[in-house]
């Protein structure tokens, strides 16, 4: 009884939720986006690697989050124009399963297909925090924001060739930050490389002779348009489609990430967004 107790609650909780944000996106005269549960196996080989772990036989995968539905949805739809589209549903991962990391779970997405300038990418990481802040104290919410050509660079500095490898050996030094393992993939451009990881503000870097301009100027726009974010050369998300700005989302009594996502191409699209899981914010919101 209590059980059914709590998952009615838990189901009401989920709808308010979703009623907010909708209501929310409603005033911005975006698009929505209805994507199908499934796709072809096939449309997925070489893109998610884990999936050739598990699944032995052509057949229908379930492992997906919304980023590469909506490349190919985009895609197959052609558009020249830029628009506001945004996505809320139903999505399905095949790996192990805890409190904090669902295997089934409600995906919300907001995009900008065909975005035109560095404006866009701004818009989309303060759409993030106009909709954190509606379940949040702003004062507890920090915008991280990276750059795709500055982790390239980084990754020529360092020994290894790998990108994906790369990405995940930042990955775990954001989380756990090692000195020991920046001397191990660096080697000799060490000292350049630990400048560079450490800075967190356009002023730090403006003060590195070696770091690359283009790359330097990608920052000072941004924080020009918004100076509320937070640069952060660690971090490495989607190593297979972002090739622009990267963002995440961060509560000050949260330790992971409660919203992320980027500028990427694919399938002929280039599109920024963002997203987050429903349910996971749900529990971020009972955590604070």
């Amino acid at each position: 009884m209590e059980k059914a107790i709590n998952q009615s609650s838990e189901k009401k909780q989920l709808n308010d939720v979703i009623k907010t944000i909708k209501s929310y996106i409603s005033k911005k005269k975006g698009i929505c986006t209805d994507l199908p549960i499934l796709m072809d196996r096939d449309v997925q080989d070489g893109v998610f690697i884990e999936d050739s772990k598990i699944f032995k036989t052509p057949t229908k995968s379930i492992r997906y989050d919304l980023t590469l539905p909506l490349f190919i949805y985009y895609g197959d739809k052609n558009l020249k124009s830029k628009k506001l589209s945004y996505t809320l549903g139903p999505v399905f991962r095949v790996e192990k399963e805890d409190s904090s990391h669902l295997s089934e779970f409600n995906q919300f997405e907001i995009d900008i297909i065909n975005p035109t300038s560095i404006r866009d990418d701004v818009s989309i990481g303060k759409y993030m925090k106009d909709i954190a802040k509606m379940f949040f104290n702003e004062e507890s919410l920090c915008l991280r924001i990276n750059y795709r050509p500055l982790t390239e660079w980084l990754m020529s500095l360092s020994n290894i060739t790998n990108r994906q490898e790369f990405y995940n050996v930042l990955d775990s030094l954001d989380k756990e930050f090692s000195e020991e393992t920046c001397k191990k993939i660096f080697q000799e451009n060490y000292e350049l490389a630990i400048k560079v990881l450490q800075c967190s503000s356009v002023e730090e870097f403006e003060k590195i002779d070696d770091f690359p301009k283009e790359i330097l100027a990608y920052f000072r726009q941004y924080k020009e348009l918004d100076d509320q974010c937070v640069i952060r050369p660690l971090l490495a998300r989607g190593a297979l489609y972002y090739d622009g700005v990267v963002y995440e989302m961060f509560h000050s009594k949260l330790s992971s990430a409660i919203m992320g996502g980027g500028r990427g191409s694919m399938y002929g699209v280039t599109r920024v967004g963002a997203s987050f899981g429903l349910e996971r914010l749900l529990l971020c919101i009972k955590q604070q």
